[in-house]
C-alpha cells in the first residue's frame, strides 16, 4: 500500500456475517479507507442491512467480490485459509489480512466499538434507571419542539419530584433508594407512549415530555396515571415502601417556546404542589412567576 494512496484505499470484507458490522462502522468512520464491498455466503448476514443503507456493494461469492473490488485490501474473517489464498492470487499476499492477524484486528475493533457504545451510554443515560439523562432530555426536547413548530402542535413538559423518597433512602440505604428509583422509572414508562421521553434529572427528580398533546386534559390524564402508579406500595428488600409525587406541567407554545424556560416553568408549578399538600399536579400559571 503506497502512502500517497491511503485516502482512496478500498477495503473488501469477506465473512461479513461474523465481524462485518463492526468493521463496516470502523471503516466508514476512518477517512483513510472506504469499504468497496462486503461478501458472505449467508444472504441474511446482519451486516448486509447496514451495507445496503450505506450503498456498499454486497456479494455472495468471495472470488467474484475480490475480482470486482480489486485493487483492494481484503479482510478475510471466515477463518478459511483457502479464501485468503484465493484473494492473494488476485490482489497479492501483501494486500490480504486473514488468519490470526484478522482475528486480532477483529477483536480489537469489536472491543473499541463496545467501549465507544459504553462511553456514549454513560454520556446520555442515567446508570441507575437507564433513562435518558438531563443532556439527552434537552436534546430530544429541542428536536420535538422543532417538529411541533413545523406541524403546529402542542407539547407538554412535566416535572416530577418524589414525595417521601428521602425517608426511604435514609432508612433503607442508598442501594435500596436506587432500586426504588429504578422501579419508579418502570412505572412511569408503563403509562407513557413510545414517542414520548422520560428522563431522570437527578436525585429523585424526573422530567418527561408528551408530543402532540391536543389539550391540557391530555397532559392531566397522564399525570393522574403516574400519580396513581406511584401511590401503589413498593416492596424494596422485603420492606413495604410508600411514596407519592408532585408534578408540574408547562405547555408549548402556550407558556413558552424555549426548552429551558418550559422546564423551569414545569419545575415552578411542581414546587407549588409541594407547598400546597403534595401528591398532585398543577399547570404553570403566569402568576407563579418562574425561577
Amino acid at each position: 500500500m503506497e502512502e500517497g494512496n491511503l485516502e482512496s484505499q478500498p477495503v473488501l470484507i469477506i465473512g461479513g456475517g461474523r465481524g462485518g458490522l463492526a468493521f463496516i462502522e470502523w471503516f466508514v468512520c476512518e477517512k483513510l479507507f472506504h469499504v468497496a464491498g462486503i461478501a458472505d455466503r449467508d444472504p441474511n448476514a446482519m451486516a448486509f442491512n447496514l451495507a445496503e443503507k450505506l450503498n456498499i456493494p454486497i456479494f455472495s461469492d468471495a472470488e467474484d467480490a475480490v475480482n470486482t473490488c480489486k485493487p483492494c485490501t481484503v479482510f478475510n474473517l471466515t477463518h478459511d485459509e483457502s479464501v485468503s489464498d484465493m484473494a492473494a492470487s488476485i490482489v497479492g499476499a501483501s494486500s490480504v489480512i486473514g488468519g490470526l492477524e484478522a482475528k486480532l484486528i477483529w477483536g480489537m475493533v469489536t472491543q473499541l466499538k463496545e467501549a465507544h457504545n459504553e462511553v456514549k451510554k454513560l454520556a446520555h443515560y442515567d446508570p441507575v434507571t437507564n433513562l435518558p439523562n438531563r443532556r439527552l432530555f434537552f436534546d430530544r426536547l429541542e428536536q420535538s419542539i422543532a417538529c411541533a413548530k413545523r406541524y403546529d402542535q402542542k407539547l407538554a413538559v412535566l416535572f416530577l419530584d418524589l414525595d417521601g423518597f428521602k425517608r426511604v433512602n435514609d432508612t433503607l440505604g442508598h442501594l435500596a433508594g436506587d432500586r426504588l428509583l429504578s422501579e419508579v422509572a418502570a412505572r412511569i414508562l408503563g403509562v407513557m407512549r413510545e414517542v414520548d421521553t422520560v428522563a431522570r434529572f437527578g436525585g429523585d427528580e424526573f422530567t418527561f415530555f408528551l408530543n402532540n398533546v391536543k389539550n391540557r386534559e391530555n397532559a392531566a390524564l397522564v399525570a393522574d396515571k403516574i400519580l396513581a402508579g406511584l401511590s401503589k406500595p413498593f416492596t424494596i428488600n422485603g420492606e413495604i415502601c410508600r411514596i407519592g409525587g408532585s408534578i408540574g406541567i408547562s405547555i408549548f407554545p402556550d407558556d413558552h417556546e424555549d426548552i429551558e424556560a418550559l422546564t423551569k416553568q414545569a419545575d415552578t408549578a411542581m414546587y407549588e404542589v409541594k407547598h400546597s399538600g403534595k401528591n398532585s399536579y398543577r399547570f404553570f400559571e403566569k402568576s407563579m412567576g418562574s425561577k
